[in-house]
């Protein structure tokens, strides 16, 4: 079904057509350090699933009612075409522990689509979808720690990212040849979610870790082109919906501390898809000292406080307001 579709909107030439992981932020994961700053690269690849498609044809200017594909449609298309999704990300990321063992973070970056689309039945038919330019993203969760002994732990950080791009294009090519395509717009949302748990040991600068990763994403994609028919032009829409086809892997990496503060970190994780990813973290030293500072006068005004609290409930028992000595 998708093949003929494809091959249908090509003789009208027109067409339609990822963790960040941030395990371990520091050496432990316990410890009166706050903020932590990370800089992020990654490269992801994974297999997108059709999950739902509908067409409408805009009649006199309005959109008439979408034709929606069928289970037996959408199954036939997911065991026709090969789907193949690349995101290439950077981002920087902030994260501040809340309490000693849980953090929240947040980070923007930047990322680019290329979406490649092979036909089983026939080689001469393929296309691709991709980014024009890089496409923002966001991205956000929380992290929690425990620590076992000193030198081995576990940790998770479930987390989102988001981008929703107008920015986006695609390419179909037929026995060698790009096909022209006319007054097309494309529409990406993409909404990801991913569930890392790994267990780790400090071993000296170096920390190795392991573990298994949940990650699943909706990808929505609306496509926009004009349609030529009997001498008229028409609008054509189509909407796409897109899930992973698998969803748990394998997650293993090493972080190395060039300092207390300072250290490199490089993961992998490993299944039917696969993702490499870099990370630069430094903890925000003076930032840090700062709140620490501050907290420790907070304390030690608090405890002043109390102590002269003290001393006045105890004088007034005594009958007298001020604490001075006095002799019974």
């Amino acid at each position: 079904m998708r093949h003929f579709t494809l091959l249908l909107l090509s003789v009208f030439t027109v067409y339609q057509a990822k963790a960040d992981i941030l395990i371990p932020l520091d050496k432990y994961p316990t410890g009166e350090k706050r903020f932590n700053l990370q800089i992020n690269g990654s490269h992801d690849t994974s297999t997108p699933w059709l999950s739902t498609t509908s067409f409408g044809v805009d009649e006199d200017g309005q959109m008439g009612n979408p034709e929606n594909w069928t289970s037996e449609q959408i199954d036939e298309d997911n065991h026709s075409v090969s789907h193949r999704l690349i995101m290439n990300s950077i981002s920087l990321r902030l994260s501040y522990r809340v309490w000693d063992n849980l953090s929240l973070w947040a980070g923007i970056g930047t990322t680019n689509f290329t979406h490649e689309e092979t036909f089983r039945d026939d080689d001469d038919l393929s296309s691709t979808i991709f980014s024009k330019n890089m496409v923002p993203i966001y991205s956000g969760g929380l992290g929690y720690g425990h620590a076992f002994t000193d030198r081995f732990f576990m940790s998770t950080q479930p987390g989102v990212r988001y981008a929703n791009s107008d920015n986006m294009t695609t390419e179909v090519y037929y026995q060698g040849k790009t096909i022209p395509l006319r007054d097309l717009s494309l529409n990406r949302r993409y909404l990801e979610w991913t569930v890392p748990v790994v267990a780790g040991y400090a071993l000296g600068n170096f920390v190795p870790y392991a573990g298994i990763l949940y990650k699943d994403y909706t990808m929505k994609d609306r496509y926009e082109f004009t349609k030529t028919y009997a001498g008229k032009d028409y609008t054509v829409r189509i909407d796409e919906t897109f899930h992973a086809r698998h969803k748990l892997y394998a997650l293993a990496g090493v972080n190395y501390f060039l300092a207390d503060n300072i250290s490199l970190g490089v993961n992998g994780s490993f299944g039917k898809r696969q993702s490499v990813q870099l990370q630069f973290n430094i903890s925000l030293n003076l930032l840090n000292r700062y709140i620490h500072e501050n907290d420790t006068q907070s304390t030690s005004d608090t405890a002043d406080r109390r102590i002269f609290a003290y001393h006045r409930l105890y004088h007034h028992r005594q009958g007298t307001d001020q604490p001075t000595s006095r002799t019974v």
